[in-house]
């Protein structure tokens, strides 16, 4: 008998199971209600449901047990056959399984330790031994079925047999389960389609440039991502159509997707359906969307056959709306590189940017369509006490798109009606630099199944979180014309956009253009900007354009679970003609996810920021006028600072000096091979070549520098070393010359001769963690790698006691502080630039008396170990040091503001946010 005809026979046997147990369920009060399975058993796919299903209500949406069946010549203990049976077990989310082969059955149950054993075990009858046998003797196992499934409702009344809801078997495990099981077999078929049509390569790698940044957390693979948005595109409108075919008659179109059936047949069904009911970017075919391999159709075929089997079109409309849900966030799960907006924070950004509920909002990279749900949640939350069409009228209001199309899969998930409307839903594909007011967008009019079209409105609200792209992409249409066109218009007002602003600012700038004056733009972006160069005259721009209502940087916990992304929250208001530039606010908002996701929370941050109060503690905002933005500016410290309230430094205006115009700063020297320049051996070459080096400042814990390390400095060449005696230097380099590095190549006049080496006199750490100081060089002469900063005086009578006085008091490590930003790991993001940037207190103003009173209450910290800042800060020592220094300057007052401006920030980067 061949293996086809094998397992034919092993389906009807377990259909004719399947309605024997109906039978006899018929008209009894059980807790088992039905029994199923007849539209899931195919053996050609690569994920395998049970023969025989189990369920606790007669709609079949909550699963009680699987059952694996087999013919009497397949022993009851096979490997294979237990194997299977506990393998589909743990797909359904199921706590036992039956194992029956018609002569024998099994029930296995799992134990604490997540492991199946065997609970119970039966002889069904001695008499069958063969396949013919069977239906010899289908009294005896038509009688044992009934006792047995008698059997199961005791086990189940006990509660050792637990049951699971469909919605979440589906969302949670099914669904993935086809993904991570096909995703490589499509990406195969979609490489092996490549290679005889450079155009797919082509498509996939231009798709691949412009999101590989946001699956950095996912798929490094161009193929397995598309390949896995494939599939979660098919599985999603598998979903969806049999979710809808209550409201949508044509929906049911999805039930002649059955075995038998191929890809073209499939994308017929799912055409014809959007061309009737609308939900296009659901139901449309993206590119090579056909490159399924068989066994991977009929995965989909039979998770298909399983949504038929449970009738969903007959759930409650509750439990219909979870189960959407569910498959959202397993969509958004399995997309995880998409940075996915958390629902908390989209609602924090809908309610902080909708003002005119009755107006149009628009999230113009709406993703997977979080914020766009929160802004029609919230325009219909404020409109229904005043308007009987409130959801109507905020789905005809509220516009969805993103330049990527599968997104908008999932984004049409998301704000699909929960019962029939007839507007259209106002979700589209399209770049957002190619949206103009006016310009037409096709949709789908669900009454009518006709295409429509509608002019984009100016918006009300834009609310979005923008895509972290960085400066030098090729992919986004328009984008170079843009960017000329906003630089243009910023030189006109005399600013000078820098040409390494990422596109999230070119967004920001843009979208002014299609608000409607005094319109509210609420967007998210990473906070970088806001201490880099480029970020300066991005600032200065949005000054020009908007009413800045607020700049916020996020301090307690990341808002993006497991990843390094930190943010910056604007909250904008488009001028109206005649505006004038007012006070900008600036702030941290002191809250997790968690907290955003407790309403009244939320609800008094957002009244906190647009009514300028301190309603919340979990917020703290600063005024800051444009004239104080860019005096704090002059001195090197960061817009992100300025959300801190370093503003306690406005009265050292006068008081200060650019380090600049006292040292040279310069970062350490560049090996390019360690292994060859530096030695922990003060001998490893001859003395005239060999000094001191501080490779970092790690394992530095105090405010003199001794040396940890040695460099080799040298200018001779080989001949001059041999002649002149400097035989261990020259065997040095000859026995590191066979590993010369291309970088240390580029070195002149030979590999082995460093580039300019010089020597310092104070020195700081490049991205410092939770300590920072500046430490002075202990020697005359002695270098540094480039990992640490360096400062060396311009004048050979510079009072260097003091310098290194006041670089290292409350004031200066705050300005440290402040002319940098959080990196992902909670390391300070300070430069070479920033530092010379930046301004300290000027030495020449302290008087002879108040040099010596600073220089004694220095000595105690210089006698100690360097502490992290958050203990620092508040010994009695560095205390009465830092009020010596303030009080020279006659500041003693803004102690407390100081230093509690730099332990908060300080805190932030590296606790709050690593």
């Amino acid at each position: 008998m061949s293996a086809q005809s094998v397992h034919d026979n092993e389906r009807s046997y377990a259909i004719e199971l399947i309605s024997a147990i109906n039978d006899h369920l018929h008209g009894k009060d059980m807790h088992i209600k039905r029994a199923g399975g007849e539209s899931t058993i195919n053996e050609h796919g690569r994920v395998k449901f049970p023969d025989v299903l189990l369920f606790s209500d007669r709609q079949r949406s909550t699963i009680l047990q699987g059952w694996e069946i087999k013919c009497p010549d397949v022993k009851i203990d096979d490997e294979e056959f237990v194997a299977d049976a506990h393998r589909k077990a743990d797909l359904l989310g199921c706590n036992s399984c039956i194992l029956w082969n018609f002569q024998h059955a099994e029930l296995h149950a799992k134990t604490k330790g997540g492991s199946f054993e065997i609970l119970e075990s039966w002889t069904i009858s001695e008499h069958i031994t063969d396949r013919a046998s069977i239906n010899a003797f289908q009294g005896e196992w038509m009688t044992f079925l009934h006792s047995l499934v008698d059997k199961i409702e005791l086990f189940i009344a006990s509660g050792k047999i637990k049951q699971r809801e469909l919605g979440e078997v589906i969302t949670d495990s099914i669904m993935p389960k086809i993904i991570n099981e096909n995703k490589d077999a499509v990406a195969t078929a979609l490489k092996r389609r490549a290679a005889v049509d450079a155009l797919v390569d082509i498509d996939i790698g231009s798709w691949w440039r412009t999101v590989a940044k946001e699956y950095t957390l996912d798929e490094v693979d161009a193929y397995r991502a598309y390949a896995k948005m494939l599939l979660i595109g098919w599985l999603n409108k598998l979903l969806f159509a049999n979710l809808i075919k209550i409201y949508y008659q044509d929906a049911r179109e999805v039930e002649s997707i059955t075995e038998g059936c191929t890809v073209e047949d499939a994308a017929r069904c799912f055409a014809l359906i959007a061309s009737r009911c609308g939900f296009y970017h659901l139901f449309s075919s993206p590119p090579y969307c056909d490159s399924l391999p068989d066994a991977t159709l009929s995965d989909l075929v039979q998770f298909n056959g399983l949504l038929q089997m449970c009738d969903l079109e007959q759930l409650d409309s509750r439990y219909r709306h979870r189960l959407l849900e569910e498959s959202i966030s397993s969509a958004k799960r399995q997309i995880s590189g998409q940075y996915p907006t958390p629902e908390p924070l989209a609602k924090l950004m809908a309610e902080l940017g909708v003002r005119n509920a009755t107006g149009h909002a628009w999230d113009c990279c709406c993703g997977t369509g979080t914020i766009g749900k929160a802004l029609w949640e919230r325009k219909m939350k404020l409109t229904e006490p005043v308007m009987d069409d409130a959801a109507d009228r905020a789905y005809r209001t509220t516009w969805l798109s993103d330049i990527h199309d599968f997104p908008l899969q999932v984004a049409t998930l998301a704000l699909s009606p929960r019962e029939h409307v007839d507007s259209p839903l106002l979700v589209f594909q399209k770049n957002a630099f190619e949206i103009e007011p006016g310009s037409m967008v096709e949709f789908i009019d669900p009454s009518t199944g006709e295409e429509v079209g509608k002019a984009v409105p100016r918006f009300d609200t834009i609310a979005s979180n923008l895509p972290y792209v960085d400066f030098n992409t090729k992919e986004i249409g328009r984008y170079s014309q843009i960017r000329d066109e906003l630089k243009r218009e910023a030189q006109a007002a005399g600013i000078k956009l820098h040409d390494r602003n990422d596109l999230y600012c070119y967004f920001c700038l843009y979208l002014e253009r299609l608000l409607n004056d005094g319109g509210v733009a609420c967007l998210l972006t990473s906070n970088t900007w806001l201490f880099s160069q480029a970020g300066d005259s991005f600032f200065e721009m949005l000054a020009l354009k908007y009413q800045i209502e607020g700049v916020f940087v996020n301090g307690q916990a990341r808002w993006f679970h497991k990843t390094k992304v930190m943010n910056a929250l604007l909250v904008l208001r488009k001028k109206r003609p005649g505006d004038v530039t007012g006070n900008v606010r600036m702030g941290v908002v002191h809250a997790s996810i968690g907290d955003l996701g407790d309403p009244a929370k939320r609800s008094a941050i957002v009244e906190s920021i647009l009514s300028g109060s301190d309603r919340s503690a979990l917020i703290a905002q600063h005024r800051y006028s444009l004239e104080d933005i860019r005096r704090f500016h002059a001195w090197g410290i960061t817009l992100y600072a300025l959300c801190f309230g370093v503003s306690s430094l406005s009265p050292l205006t006068g008081k200060l000096v650019p380090i600049s115009s006292l040292f040279e700063v310069f970062r350490g020297v560049k090996s390019g091979y360690d292994g060859a320049f530096y030695s922990d051996d003060p001998c490893f070459v001859d003395p005239p070549f060999c000094f001191p080096l501080i490779k970092n400042l790690r394992g530095t814990h105090s405010y003199t520098l001794e040396p940890n390390q040695y460099v080799l400095i040298c200018d001779k060449s080989k001949e001059e070393l041999a002649r002149e005696g400097y035989l261990k230097t020259l065997g040095h380099i000859r026995r590191h010359e066979a590993g010369v590095t291309k970088s240390a190549k580029s070195n002149a006049p030979y590999w082995y001769s460093l580039p300019t080496c010089k020597s310092f006199h104070f020195a700081t750490m490049m991205n410092p963690g939770d300590r920072l100081f500046f430490a002075q060089a202990g020697r005359d002469t002695c270098f540094a790698n480039q990992r640490l900063i360096c400062l060396r005086a311009f004048s050979d009578h510079a009072d260097l006691p003091l310098a290194h006085a006041l670089l290292n008091s409350c004031t200066g490590l705050l300005m440290l502080e402040s002319s940098g930003g959080p990196m992902g790991d909670g390391a300070l993001d300070n430069r070479k630039e920033s530092l010379a940037g930046l301004s300290m207190l000027d030495p020449s103003l302290v008087t002879a008396e108040s040099r010596q009173a600073i220089l004694d209450a220095f000595e105690p910290l210089k006698r100690r170990a360097v502490k992290p800042l958050q203990e620092e800060l508040y010994e009695a020592d560095r205390e009465a040091f830092d009020k010596a220094v303030l009080q020279a300057f006659e500041l003693e007052d803004l102690h407390n503001q100081i230093r509690d401006a730099l332990s908060t920030m300080v805190k932030v980067r590296t606790e709050g946010l690593s």
